[in-house]
């Protein structure tokens, strides 16, 4: 909830502002390459139920109701929520596709394109000019003002401001001259929030310099950078300062009995180039490859339940939990979960249960060989994975799961006959989706290659081409093509219809969706995506 700030707490809610956030910033573990290269208005409540039953972001959010130029929220210190005879630096309207551009921050879509230097369609799932917004992260231009995304860009940091509409921080503060100046998030190391101006990758908190703008590089927002609510990060945790519109992102620590592995979603390498991957690595899905729209190394969400080390909402969220495949014995439960906070899938016992990352027959990645299922001879777990290879298989996105059983052999197996079976990942499902069984107490086989718009979806490789599997950080239920509300609530597409590309055009597919040939694939960097046996992966 927004509320007016008192005049006489500026000081202290500066000094605040400095030290609430004093340890919070991207993995020092994470190394990544240079690429080349408010907020609100009137107290018109928006809320929305929970379409999966999360709700870790706030319950309502004020829209905007002012202009470009001024606020009427009264969340900026004056009534009328304006800085009286203040101006707004002002870059003129930003230019359309097509139009040249010198840098990103040109453009209406946030996205010039260097070697043309003309802008070209949103990368990171912003909104154009016009469109309704939230607050100013929903929008490309970095300005949501009235309720709709504006044809200005934001004002960096420490320039001149009228309103807090008009920020890329989200806060415009007054100065010693009776007008205002933008204040800067209080980011670690002082990194540029998203939106601000930036020479090289390490400028940004978002670790994604796009050609002069700070930029997002996945789907959700890192560590330290800048948030609206808990469902804009990918720990799912933004936390804010007083009445701050924005704040910034972190993620749940680590219980006893949780290992201390990359979630989804975040940073595990620069720029996809093409090359070899390695197996294994830091991400708990132990899958870093490429996010299609802006061609960085990401860990990829696996499918169905959520493997050791995720993040959850619930105990069922995780891999052998019970009332999971092999719950009853390994009894995983979602560690340090909050009313307002996600927990993270501890370690189960004595072996890995159904859905955990497993180790393939003739790899040599970190992960567990000791599956639980049912071996030959009537054995349970204990027994090396590699003496049994059908144990471990791969799911819709190529990372190696483990099975029920062992008896499961995808080559001599029709995977529509196994529509409606309990299923841990899409591996049990021979590569068809393994979904969300509606009661959210488990996941069960689904009766097609992938899901239309408005499908239920544990990842994007559920979802027919082009279409992405919208969740709230920690679910295990998403709606393909949903909208994804502030209070972690997710609405079906408005009008039901197919994904399709910025201009209208049939998109391209997305990692792990389905795919005939390479040109159906999306292209990375340049390089398209392997089509590998019918869907877009890398080796």
């Amino acid at each position: 909830m927004k509320r007016p700030w008192a005049i006489a707490l500026l000081s202290t809610s500066a000094i605040l502002l400095a030290a609430g956030f004093a340890g919070c910033g991207s993995d020092p573990n994470v190394t990544i390459g240079d690429s080349d290269g408010g907020d609100e208005g009137g107290d018109e409540n928006a809320s929305a139920s929970d379409a999966n039953g999360g709700n870790k972001g706030d319950s309502s959010t004020n829209k905007d109701s002012g202009s470009a130029d001024a606020s009427t929220d009264g969340s900026n210190f004056f009534e009328g929520g304006v800085i009286p005879d203040a101006s707004r630096a002002d870059g003129g309207t930003c230019h359309a596709s097509g139009d040249m551009c010198a840098t990103s921050s040109d453009c209406c879509s946030a996205n010039c394109d260097k070697v043309s230097s003309t802008c070209g369609a949103p990368i990171s799932g912003c909104k154009l000019p016009g469109v309704a917004c939230l607050s100013g992260l929903d929008c490309c231009t970095g300005s949501c003002a009235g309720g709709t995304c504006s044809n200005l860009a934001c004002v960096q940091d420490n320039k001149a401001c009228a309103a807090n509409t008009d920020c890329c921080g989200g806060s415009c503060a007054p100065n010693a001259m009776g007008g205002g100046t933008c204040a800067p998030l209080p980011t670690a190391g002082g990194c540029k929030s998203i939106n601000n101006a930036c020479n090289v990758n390490a400028d940004c908190c978002s670790q994604d310099c796009h050609n002069g703008s700070c930029a997002a590089p996945s789907y959700c927002g890192q560590n330290g950078d800048t948030c609206g609510n808990n469902d804009d990060c990918c720990g799912g945790i933004c936390t804010k300062i007083g009445s701050a519109v924005l704040g910034l992102c972190s993620e749940p620590p680590h219980p006893a009995g949780v290992p201390g592995c990359t979630i989804d979603g975040e940073l595990c390498g620069g720029l996809y180039d093409g090359g070899a991957f390695q197996c294994g690595g830091t991400c708990c899905s132990k899958s870093c490859r490429p996010f299609a729209p802006t061609g960085y190394l990401i860990c990829q969400p696996a499918s169905g339940c959520h493997p050791t080390g995720e993040i959850c909402d619930k105990d069922t969220d995780c891999c052998g939990a019970v009332g999971l495949p092999y719950g009853s014995t390994t009894q995983v439960v979602c560690a340090g979960k909050t009313a307002t906070t996600p927990g993270r899938c501890a370690n189960g016992n004595v072996c890995s249960p159904p859905g955990n990352v497993c180790k393939l027959s003739g790899t040599s990645c970190s992960t567990s060989d000791v599956c639980c299922g049912t071996k030959p001879n009537g054995n349970p777990g204990g027994l090396s994975d590699q003496q049994y290879p059908l144990i471990c298989q791969q799911d819709n996105l190529g990372i190696p799961r483990c099975l029920g059983t062992q008896t499961l052999d995808c080559t001599a197996t029709d995977a529509g006959s196994l529509a409606g079976k309990a299923c841990a990942s899409s591996a049990d499902c021979c590569g068809d989706p393994c979904l969300p069984n509606g009661a959210g107490t488990g996941f069960i086989c689904g009766g097609s290659a992938c899901q239309n718009a408005s499908g239920v979806c544990t990842t994007t490789a559920d979802c027919c081409s082009g279409l992405p599997c919208t969740i709230s950080p920690g679910s295990s239920s998403g709606i393909c093509g949903g909208i994804l509300e502030s209070d972690g609530g997710i609405l079906p597409p408005p009008d039901g219809g197919s994904g399709g590309g910025s201009d209208g055009g049939v998109a391209c597919s997305q990692y792990g969706q389905l795919c005939v040939n390479a040109s159906d694939c999306c292209s990375v960097n340049g390089i398209p995506i392997p089509c590998t046996s019918g869907r877009c992966l890398t080796p």
